[in-house]
């Protein structure tokens, strides 16, 4: 596979504080397991849109992480954080609908891969993006 066409994922935001910690802080945990590597890039979908997407900076695993967020993974069931090198957020979010994958259901997207392709041509779809 070509690097242009390397694997980008899709995670579900599914609350407030976790959108908040990901663009306040630039990073998320996750409780997904994919082989999360340096500059892969992931968007973010919440509820039925895209709000945004993000290259990845570094996977830690949970004995990598201090004690307070050992905690936090254990409590939310999650095995390890994503630092992130950017992001974006987009305005305004972008339908799941007006996209490729208009045909999947968007609770379904938790995870899945694409194409970097359609990656990139989700997030031609926003109108402006706010690069953090």
């Amino acid at each position: 596979m070509l690097d242009s066409e390397a694997a980008s994922y899709i995670l579900r935001i599914q609350r407030d504080e976790l959108e908040s910690q990901l663009y306040g802080q630039r990073i998320l945990y996750v409780s997904i397991k994919r082989d999360w590597l340096p500059s892969t890039k992931l968007l973010f979908v919440k509820k039925a849109a895209f709000i945004g997407s993000g290259i990845i900076d570094r996977f830690v695993s949970l004995g990598e992480l201090r004690e307070d967020e050992k905690k936090v993974c254990l409590e939310n069931n999650c095995y390890g954080k994503i630092e992130f090198a950017k992001l974006a957020r987009f305005y305004p979010a972008v339908a799941v609908e007006d996209t490729p994958l208009a045909d999947q259901n968007p609770l379904g997207l938790h995870g899945a891969s694409l194409p970097r392709s359609d990656a990139l041509q989700i997030e031609r779809l926003a109108r402006a993006r706010l690069i953090i």
